[in-house]
C-alpha cells in the first residue's frame, strides 16, 4: 500500500534526516475556510499590540496624536450603555461621537 503509493509519486524511501530535512510545523486559527492566523511565529506581536498603547506607544497614537485612547473610548461607550435610561438613539449618538474622536489605525500595519 504504502510503498506503491511512494513509488508512483516517485516519493524517496531515504530518511528526511538522513538529507538533512527538517519539518516545521505552526498551529493554525482558522478564520474563514481559506484564511486563518499562525498560533506562533517569532518577532510578531499581536494586533491589539500594534494598535494600542500597551507595551510602547501603539499606532493609534502614533498616527492619531491627540485622539481619544481605547481606554477612553472604552468608559464613554461603557458607561451610556450602563444608563438605566439609555436608548439606542443615545446610544448611537454616544458612538457617533467616538467615531468623531477616534479614527482607525489598523491600515498601517500594511505599510
Amino acid at each position: 500500500g504504502n510503498n506503491a503509493i511512494k513509488q508512483s509519486l516517485g516519493v524517496s524511501a531515504i530518511p528526511c534526516s538522513s538529507r538533512h530535512l527538517r519539518l516545521i510545523t505552526y498551529g493554525i486559527t482558522p478564520l474563514t475556510p481559506s484564511c486563518g492566523v499562525l498560533e506562533w511565529v517569532n518577532d510578531t506581536m499581536c494586533f491589539g499590540d500594534y494598535v494600542e498603547d500597551r507595551r510602547s506607544i501603539g499606532a493609534h497614537s502614533r498616527y492619531n496624536p491627540g485622539e481619544w485612547g481605547n481606554n477612553d473610548c472604552s468608559k464613554i461607550y461603557g458607561a451610556a450603555s450602563k444608563d438605566a435610561a439609555a436608548t439606542d438613539q443615545s446610544r448611537r449618538k454616544v458612538y457617533k461621537t467616538i467615531c468623531e474622536n477616534f479614527s482607525p489605525a489598523f491600515r498601517f500595519f500594511f505599510l
